[in-house]
């Protein structure tokens, strides 16, 4: 970093720029300095050991800062930074189809797959009570009560659950079952078996969950994946561009088991890799984390299925990495949203008066996820739902097929949509170079953006943010420009911005 530049842009000498201590002291003292570069670099106060040392030294030496930056705690202390970023906090639930339910002293205190009552017992939200059930080797009922409403009640047995495989919980015995291929040629361990009332949880219950704990190690581990993904590319120095561009997902236990026993009931999430691929992790083990490589679609982050069921919708998605990686915002004008005075305004966002100012922008971005399920974490491959399809084209308008109603532009309402009939949803309105976001995806749009330097310059926007303590209106415009040059040159290396940031006078200046 220029001396000079940082006289103009600072007021300091050029002689008191030149290292980490000098042009503190008119600021804070080396110890000072030393104790906030360790609160923010590593989350802990200095150690007596760490304050002789530095008075000693008469400041931070780059040796201590550089293993500081290459530590743990630097990772983690990162990864919490941009969890205010991805905002990577899941709240939805999984699966709740195949959920193990116990109500206690309400119902006997027998769990029970609740979705599943009407096709074991003939009635809706009705379990078994507590008697020892009569079963053969795959914990089928031989034998049952009629209650007065006409549903059964088979009884039921001791499981050792996959989540607690040491502890012993009351299953009613239908939902025990251990079948693995129904009478009706029903894979149990699918959706197939989903209403086929010869078909369980499977050994250990290992299809099923329960609505506590199993669903709350799912979610924390959705959520977790990203944050571990932060840890490792800045653990590792890696270029931050990774961040967004790996076509990689990162898995635990939790997760492992998710994949391995239960992925076949949802249609919120699939397969990452075939499960012969998977890592083998204990169940419990949800500290334990490793990356897997996947197919070319999967970008870092942006396709992390945590992070893709925290932002649900592609625009939702479009908005925040909009936001937090390129340091933009979308605003209505000062005048406000006003209400469109055409009699049949285009549905095109892009092209419609008032709405284009800002969906001619974000549209576009948000086609990088076309091929990404909203409200999920599947991937519509082009061999699964092709650009354009003719059997879709030749049955518009009237596609009684849900492949080709719900899918494809059928049912053209305006002008606009007719030159679009017969093309897939997320393709439709895109022309253009735009046409290819969607089997591009978003590492495209990461790429670009990391080549153009916006990526460099809206992350040491943030990281100036987090590291000074002010807002970006009070942090000069021209030192973070030199931060995010300096960040460049590095090869983007998250360590070496931070350095350039915590050892300059501004940083001095903040604290």
């Amino acid at each position: 970093m220029s001396p000079v530049l940082y006289t103009l842009l600072v007021g300091l000498s050029p002689a008191s720029a030149d290292g980490l201590t000098p042009y503190l002291a008119a600021e804070l003292m080396p110890i000072e300095h030393a104790r906030a570069v360790s609160l923010d670099v590593r989350g802990t106060v200095l150690s007596a050991e760490e304050s002789r040392a530095i008075l000693t030294a008469g400041g931070l030496d780059a040796t201590t800062l550089d293993a500081w930056l290459a530590s743990e705690a630097f990772a983690d202390q990162v990864a919490r930074h941009h969890k205010s970023l991805f905002l990577n906090n899941v709240d939805f639930s999984i699966d709740p189809a195949r959920s193990l339910r116990n109500y206690g002293q309400y119902q006997l205190g027998v769990y029970f797959v609740y979705d599943r009552t009407k096709v074991h017992r003939g009635a809706l939200m009705t379990n078994c009570t507590d008697y020892d059930a009569d079963i053969n080797a795959l914990n089928q009922p031989q034998s049952w009560l009629t209650r007065g409403d006409g549903s059964l009640d088979e009884g039921a047995i001791d499981v050792h659950p996959w989540w607690d495989i040491d502890t012993t919980v009351r299953v009613c015995a239908f939902d025990a079952q251990l079948t693995e291929v129904s009478s009706s040629g029903n894979d149990c361990s699918t959706a197939a078996g989903q209403e086929d009332p010869e078909c369980g949880c499977g050994p250990n219950l290992m299809w099923c969950g329960n609505n506590t704990s199993v669903e709350q190690m799912m979610t924390a581990a959705l959520s977790d994946a990203v944050s571990e993904r932060v840890r490792d590319v800045v653990y590792t120095d890696l270029p931050y561009s990774t961040l967004l561009t790996e076509p990689s997902v990162y898995l635990n236990g939790p997760l492992v088991a998710y994949y391995t026993h239960r992925v076949g009931f949802s249609d919120t999430l699939e397969l990452p890799v075939p499960v012969a691929d998977l890592p083998d992790i204990p169940a419990d083990e949800a500290d334990t984390w490793v990356e897997v490589p996947t197919d070319t679609q999967y970008a870092g982050a942006l396709t992390e299925p945590g992070w893709l069921l925290r932002f649900q919708t592609n625009r939702g998605r479009a908005n925040r990495f909009f936001t937090e990686f390129l340091c933009g915002e979308f605003l209505p004008p000062e005048s406000g949203i006003m209400e469109v005075a055409e009699e049949n305004p285009t549905p095109d966002l892009g092209q419609k008066p008032v709405c284009r100012d800002c969906h001619s922008v974000l549209e576009p971005w948000a086609a990088y996820w076309g091929r990404w399920k909203e409200v999920g974490a599947t991937y519509y491959t082009e061999d699964a739902y092709p650009t354009f399809s003719d059997e879709c084209y030749d049955c518009a308008p009237n596609c009684s097929d849900p492949y080709c109603k719900f899918s494809y532009m059928t049912q053209p309402d305006h002008p606009h949509e007719e030159d679009y009939v017969g093309w897939f949803n997320p393709y439709v309105f895109l022309f253009g170079d735009t046409l290819d976001h969607p089997s591009y995806g978003p590492a495209l749009w990461a790429d670009t953006i990391r080549s153009d330097g916006r990526l460099s310059r809206c992350a040491a926007e943030k990281a100036a943010i987090w590291l000074l303590g002010k807002p970006v209106e009070d942090i000069s415009p021209e030192l973070i420009d030199m931060w995010a040059d300096d960040f460049s040159a590095s090869g983007l290396s998250y360590q070496a911005m931070v350095r350039s940031i915590v050892t300059s006078p501004a940083y001095g200046r903040a604290r």
